[in-house]
C-alpha cells in the first residue's frame, strides 16, 4: 500500500504543520509514527512566529516539566516523614518511663546548650 493509505494523514499533517502546530500536536490528531510524520514534513519551511511559537512551547514545557519534579520529589519526601514519624510514634510507645524521662532531659539539655552558645557533646548513650 505504501504511503498511498496515509494520503489523507499526510495531507491533513501538513495542513496541520503549515498552521504551526508541533508534531507532539499533530501526533494528537493523526495516528501515524513520528517519523513518518517527520519524514513528511520535512521540507516544510515554518515562518518565524511559527519558529517563536514553537520554541515558547518547548521552554514552557521543560519549566512545567521541572515544576512537575520538584512536586513529585516534595511529596515523595513527606511521605518518608511521615513514614519515620509513624514509626517513632510507635518505638516512642515502647519505651519505659525511665527512658522517657531522660529522652525529655536530654531535649532540655540540647535546648539550653544551644541557647547559652556552648559547645554539646554527644549525649545518644544514656
Amino acid at each position: 500500500m505504501g504511503n498511498f493509505g496515509k494520503l489523507e494523514e499526510k495531507v491533513k499533517a501538513l495542513e496541520l504543520r503549515k498552521q504551526g502546530l508541533s508534531y507532539g500536536e499533530i501526533l494528537l490528531q493523526i495516528k501515524v509514527s513520528k517519523d513518518t510524520l517527520s519524514k513528511w514534513c520535512r521540507d516544510m519551511v515554518l515562518t518565524e512566529e511559527q519558529k517563536l511559537r514553537l520554541l515558547r512551547n518547548k521552554f514552557l514545557g521543560q519549566s512545567k516539566g521541572s515544576l512537575i519534579a520538584a512536586d513529585n520529589k516534595r511529596q515523595a519526601r513527606i511521605l518518608r516523614t511521615q513514614t519515620i514519624f509513624e514509626q517513632v510514634k510507635t518505638d516512642m510507645g515502647k519505651l519505659t518511663s525511665r527512658d522517657k524521662f531522660h529522652k525529655t532531659y536530654i531535649a532540655k539539655d540540647k535546648k539550653a546548650v544551644k541557647r547559652s552558645g556552648r559547645t554539646f557533646m554527644n549525649m545518644e548513650c544514656l
